[in-house]
């Protein structure tokens, strides 16, 4: 009796999934498919027009500048010719 009950209710959840799946797997993917487009359209747009002069420059970022510490480590450079 009791693997009889196991199994209707294993069948019954089995269908009940099924039936859920059938009515939210859409809408899900919808939504999915709506926001893959918007970002697409984000990455396409062209760029929106500022207010700044035509020719001007804007700078975002100005990277520091480095020193070389290998230049300052490896010493006095001699030149030298080759002897035939």
């Amino acid at each position: 009796m009791g693997l009889i009950q196991f199994l209707l209710y294993f069948i019954l959840v089995i269908w009940i999934l099924r039936v859920l799946l059938r009515l939210f797997l859409p809408l899900l993917f919808k939504q999915l498919i709506k926001k893959m487009q918007k970002k697409a359209q984000e990455a396409y747009a062209p760029p929106r027009e500022s207010s700044r002069k035509e020719g001007s420059i804007q700078v975002d970022h100005v990277p520091p500048k480095r020193k070389s510490k290998k230049a300052e480590q490896a010493g006095e450079f001699v030149d030298f010719e080759e002897i035939k």
